[in-house]
């Protein structure tokens, strides 16, 4: 869902996310500027900078793979629990449910596209398609397809 920028209302979880980011990660970072333009005045962002993005992609990957999981928090039903610890209870209770058939999947996420059949199938948003239905439709000719993985 869209949201409008700085009403984090809007689109609280993942405001809530780049705020923990930024306090806990990117304030500390040489050449960060603030979260707005002119927040720190006087600071040379450019000049102090001196991180490359594939660095800081890799600060970031860190944080959320080595800490953040293991941080306590307090949002609906954690009650000081960290992420790890209610993966733990959960997986402790449960044996988890089975992945959804990528059939289904592809049919459910509502996506539509054109594409062309071919003797191997479809290929759409990058993703190769067939199956004995398909082949079917086709009857080994090429036809137009409208409404692709459409959700009914």
């Amino acid at each position: 869902m869209t949201g409008r920028a700085y009403n984090s209302t809007d689109n609280a979880y993942v405001e809530r996310m780049f705020g923990t980011l930024q306090w806990k990660v990117l304030n500390f970072l040489p050449g960060y500027t603030g979260s707005r333009p002119g927040e720190l005045n006087g600071y040379d962002g450019k000049k102090n900078a001196e991180i490359t993005p594939d660095a800081l992609m890799g600060i970031i990957t860190r944080y959320f793979i080595d800490e953040y999981p293991y941080t306590p928090h307090n949002g609906t039903g954690m009650f000081g629990a960290t992420p790890w610890q209610k993966f733990e209870e959960v997986s402790a209770r449960t044996n988890g449910i089975e992945p959804p058939d990528p059939e289904q999947l592809r049919l459910h996420l509502g996506v539509e596209g054109q594409a062309s059949t071919t003797s191997e199938g479809i290929k759409i948003y990058g993703i190769p398609y067939n199956s004995s239905a398909l082949q079917s439709f086709a009857g080994g000719r090429k036809q137009e397809m409208y409404g692709i993985a459409k959700s009914g």
